[in-house]
């Protein structure tokens, strides 16, 4: 496909735009997805639409004007990384000698309503700056000669006009009118040097700048060029896009699902209107055939099928559904978006020109298991093009990759801004997707059915203990199984799966007031002598975090290389200070990832206060007989 991701979108920043000011560079993900999580009313759908009035064949639409200044002009930049030989190409097209060694990020510009630039970094990339600069410096020292001469001889009247950069055009026309003014005069000046000086110093200025004309010339000429290689942002919206149940044939050539089912599926509408009867057969045949093939790798829910008819007047489409055929209208809402998105999602990763595709909360009207669907949908399609999303949703962010995600919030001073980061200072309520999305995956992810588990009070004890285990390189006797609660009070639900199931298990909790009332209540519900209780620590008070010497959970846990202005508080206190905004969940995650970088230099007291740790749990756990009864209970 030519022409086909020679120009790969890098990053943006949206300046002025609804209830943005200034968004901030916003960064794409190395892997073709980008996920733009937040709250609702935080600014995720004004992002995309401001990307998608990027596009060259559209204006910025009216109501992008600010609302915090509606003077302000609104203003869209991306920055794109553009393939060495279609930079070659472009300049030979322009007319630049220009050697370009390596694909190069050129940042492209779009103003209120429809005028592009490009950023000054790209300019020198057509100019040389230092050659731009020794053109400057001349014509500032050819200009200082002129004005001493004009100084010495004001006789000879004339405006010299001040010297600025800012429109060349415009100071050339007002030196050329300088030079008619005094050109008359010049035999008033006694000095023949400083006569023949004058002119050919205000002659050598005016050359000088229309070199410097020709340069911003080519900027045009760049521009032009450019603008044509621009990708296509195609935004996709669960609110509008419907899935329809007809459409007539009369309209279907400018039908954009037909066009789209054409790109997908190979549908020939000649052949639906004047084929012969059985090559009409054939085809429909072979539609369904393909159209069933591809639509079941990305709706794994049942056995649904999509099935297209027709007859001379209009064509039918259909869910088949338990061998009973319904038109998409008498499905679900999220059953008709899903089969538009389906559709729409597959035309523009396949077809032959450049796409973007955005989507604003995709699978907004599906259940959990049907948004991982999209999330297949959506990894497919990034293979062909890249894809920005936005959501507030746990189910369409993959716990090992939230590298994807941009975290958009919207603090009342500084209107709608993209962190490229998951950090400390975001708000609960814009991490709620990714913490949500970190609980859930790993309770689907974990098999709970499994034998010998290790029920923990959250999911920051399980990514401690899981890290542990493998820095250590801990072998327990049995092969156990970390499992998550959503909190002390919450584990009393685990145990009682166990004890239905019939699996061993023990509990891990903290030495805090609510570990310890949890230890009480477990204790009382499920039989003192039946329930195995494990706290963290010895120490009234203590909880996992407390494990780590003070430097090590500083330094690798709140990740700052210094502890000065930290309170001399336990660690499990520090965490928790609401003015210090630390999310011990995304903290611990962290640390998971990275346990191999750390290995060898945690301290000897965090090792041996772990192994301590997991030694207890494994002498609990290895306690068990072999009919899964015991009576031994540890809460040392």
């Amino acid at each position: 496909m030519d022409g086909i991701n020679t120009m790969r979108i890098k990053s943006f920043q949206i300046k002025n735009y609804r209830s943005i000011k200034n968004s901030g560079v916003c960064y794409l993900s190395g892997d073709n997805i980008t996920i733009l999580a937040g709250k609702n009313e935080s600014g995720k759908t004004t992002i995309l639409e401001a990307l998608e009035d990027f596009n060259t064949g559209k204006n910025i639409r009216e109501e992008a004007k600010p609302l915090h200044n509606q003077e302000a002009t609104p203003e869209i930049a991306v920055t794109f990384e553009v393939d060495k030989a279609e930079l070659d190409n472009l300049f030979n097209k322009i007319g630049v000698e220009h050697s370009v060694t390596k694909d190069t990020s050129i940042e492209i510009i779009k103003k209120y309503p429809n005028e592009y630039s490009v950023s000054q970094e790209t300019i020198n990339l057509l100019a040389r700056e230092d050659e731009r600069k020794e053109k400057k410096k001349a014509i500032k020292d050819i200009y200082k000669q002129i004005k001493d001469i004009h100084s010495d001889y004001s006789q000879i009247g004339g405006t010299l006009p001040e010297l600025s950069f800012e429109n060349v055009t415009n100071l050339k026309n007002l030196l050329n009118r300088f030079k008619n003014q005094i050109t008359p005069n010049l035999h008033i000046i006694s000095d023949e040097k400083d006569k023949i000086s004058i002119s050919e110093n205000l002659q050598g200025i005016i050359n000088i700048l229309t070199e410097m004309e020709t340069l911003e010339l080519l900027n045009d000429k760049f521009i032009k060029q450019i603008k044509q290689l621009i990708p296509n942002f195609v935004l996709f919206s669960s609110f509008d896009d419907i899935f329809p149940s007809e459409i007539p044939l009369a309209n279907a050539s400018n039908n954009e699902f037909i066009k789209d089912l054409a790109i997908i599926s190979n549908l020939n509408l000649d052949m639906i209107r004047s084929g012969s009867p059985a090559d009409r057969a054939g085809h429909k045949e072979q539609l369904n055939i393909k159209l069933k093939e591809d639509y079941e790798k990305f709706w794994t829910q049942d056995l649904t099928k999509v099935n297209i008819d027709w007859d001379s007047e209009k064509l039918y489409f259909f869910i088949k559904e338990s061998g009973k055929f319904f038109p998409p209208g008498m499905r679900s809402k999220g059953r008709q978006w899903h089969l538009a998105f389906y559709i729409r999602i597959s035309a523009r990763s396949k077809e032959d020109v450049s796409n973007i595709i955005l989507i604003d909360e995709p699978g907004l009207f599906l259940h959990a298991k049907a948004q991982k669907d999209i999330l297949t949908k959506l990894q497919d399609s990034a293979n062909d093009a890249p894809v920005i999303f936005s959501t507030h949703s746990p189910y369409l962010i993959e716990t090992n990759k939230l590298s994807r995600v941009r975290l958009i919030s919207r603090p009342e001073e500084d209107g709608t801004i993209v962190s490229n980061k998951i950090h400390k200072s975001a708000d609960k309520e814009t991490l709620t997707p990714i913490i949500t999305a970190i609980g859930l995956d790993l309770s689907i992810g974990l098999d709970v059915a499994k034998d010998n588990n290790i029920l923990v009070e959250g999911i920051s004890d399980y990514y401690h203990l899981s890290a542990f285990k493998e820095l250590l390189n801990f072998e327990f006797k049995k092969d156990v199984h970390f499992i998550p609660s959503a909190g002390a009070d919450k584990i009393a639900l685990l145990v009682s799966l166990m004890i239905g199931w019939g699996l061993n298990y023990c509990v891990v909790l903290d030495n805090d007031r609510q570990g310890r009332e949890a230890d009480t209540k477990l204790s009382k519900d499920f039989g003192h002598d039946d329930i195995k209780i494990i706290l963290v620590s010895e120490t009234e008070d203590e909880e996992i975090e407390d494990l780590f010497e003070r430097d090590d959970f500083i330094k690798y846990i709140l990740d700052d290389e210094s502890n000065e202005s930290l309170p001399e508080k336990k660690n499990s206190q520090l965490i928790k200070q609401r003015d210090l905004n630390y999310d011990k969940v995304l903290l611990s995650k962290s640390f998971f990832e990275r346990r191999d970088e750390i290995r060898t230099s945690l301290s000897d007291n965090t090792r041996k206060s772990f192994q301590n740790l997991l030694t207890r749990i494994d002498e609990t756990m290895g306690s068990f007989q072999e009919d899964g009864g015991s009576k031994a209970v540890d809460r040392s």
